[in-house]
């Protein structure tokens, strides 16, 4: 009788370890999917930013946008007209100078 209270023992106490390393793997791959993502975040962030300008052209599809900095921005935009206060949203390539720069959303500032 002895025999199969140890056996039952032994029993349960394996089937709580296999759940304990199940749960224990579940977390940490949720901690690796978390802390993959911060670092997605912070890589969209640091090649991206925006600034304030006006719309200084509009010929068809294509508007030239001036930023307070006098340099001038070529985006496809619908709908905006020469005057417009705009906020341009810009990839930086990764790269350090502005020319390669690409811009990725545009949108009208309530004037």
């Amino acid at each position: 009788m002895n025999t199969i209270n140890i056996n039952t023992i032994i029993t349960a106490i394996r089937r709580e370890f296999r759940r304990s390393e199940v749960f224990h793997c579940i977390v940490d791959l949720f901690v690796c999917f978390f802390i993959i993502g911060l670092f997605l975040i912070g890589g969209y962030i640091d090649t991206h930013y925006s600034f304030k300008g006006s719309v200084v052209e509009v010929a068809e599809d294509i508007v030239v946008v001036e930023d307070f900095g006098g340099h001038q921005w070529e985006v496809y935009a619908d709908g905006y007209q020469v005057g417009d206060n705009v906020k341009v949203y810009v990839d930086d390539n990764g790269t350090s100078t502005y020319d390669d720069d690409k811009i990725v959303d545009l949108k009208r500032l309530d004037n």
